[in-house]
């Protein structure tokens, strides 16, 4: 089994999008923020994401965070959020990191790799 972490980039493409769907809006306290109505407005909501992981124009109470996909032999299962740093708020709920596998790829420990 192959395992590579991808950071979110501007390049992604419609593999990462029908898995976002996959995984609708989201689910046990984890919120999916990326469109999931078109192909469009995902490329769209990209450089936004990265402007979020450099700090730039971050709103009230956030805080910088990465995304990463994670494919297994080529082929999208998973994404997770690195926040950069903690707040008050996200110290008693959120915390450094989250993560969702998707629906069809769930049960095949992924979540437990290390």
């Amino acid at each position: 089994m192959n395992i590579e972490l991808r950071a979110l980039s501007e390049d992604d493409g419609i593999e990462i999008f029908e898995m976002i769907q996959e995984m609708g809006l989201g689910e046990n306290g984890f919120t999916n923020t990326f469109p999931v109505s078109s192909f469009e407005e995902f490329k769209l909501s990209l450089p936004r994401q990265i402007q979020i992981s450099q700090g730039f124009d971050l709103s009230e109470g956030y805080v910088p965070q990465t995304i990463y996909w994670m494919y297994v032999d080529g082929h999208p299962v998973a994404y997770g959020k690195l926040r950069h740093r903690l707040n008050d708020k996200l110290m008693r709920y959120g915390g450094h990191i989250g993560y969702m596998v998707r629906p069809s790829e769930r049960g095949k420990g992924y979540g437990k790799i290390y």
